[in-house]
């Protein structure tokens, strides 16, 4: 699948506004692949290994990566997740984590309007990894053409 590609715009509790951009694709496969679930963050790992319920929603891995240069320098930032999807329409929700350096990030967005041309979310900053003190910032992305 090719990746989905978002431009985002972030704003902190400030009024601070940032650029960056997220791209991330279903991860391959019916399962987790083993990479994933190695490499996934305690949040994430949580997510994966859920037990399922009777609920008309299905979970799907997602990778990708996030650049916001002033946030993750000029890299981009591996992240991991999980995508909840109704059976009966769009994407519900997404949720990502990630590590690097002693960083970590959180990410979850929504679709804003059914062909998913945009997204708006809520990113959380962690200087020193997760279970620090953290930036929480949020963001529209307007989908890559």
């Amino acid at each position: 699948m090719a990746p989905i590609v978002y431009q985002l715009t972030l704003y902190d509790q400030n009024g601070n506004e940032v650029s960056g951009s997220i791209s991330y694709a279903i991860a391959e496969g019916e399962s987790a692949p083993a990479a994933l679930t190695e490499s996934a963050t305690p949040p994430t790992q949580a997510l994966l290994e859920a037990s399922p319920s009777d609920t008309t929603v299905g979970t799907f891995p997602v990778v990708g990566t996030l650049n916001v240069p002033e946030l993750t320098g000029s890299a981009e930032y591996p992240i991991t997740g999980v995508m909840f999807v109704s059976l009966m329409g769009p994407p519900l929700t997404t949720i990502f984590t990630g590590e690097k350096r002693g960083t970590s990030i959180s990410i979850q967005f929504n679709l804003i309007d059914s062909p998913g041309h945009y997204i708006g979310g809520a990113l959380s900053w962690y200087s020193e990894g997760f279970g620090s003190d953290f930036v929480p910032w949020c963001f529209l992305g307007t989908q890559a053409r």
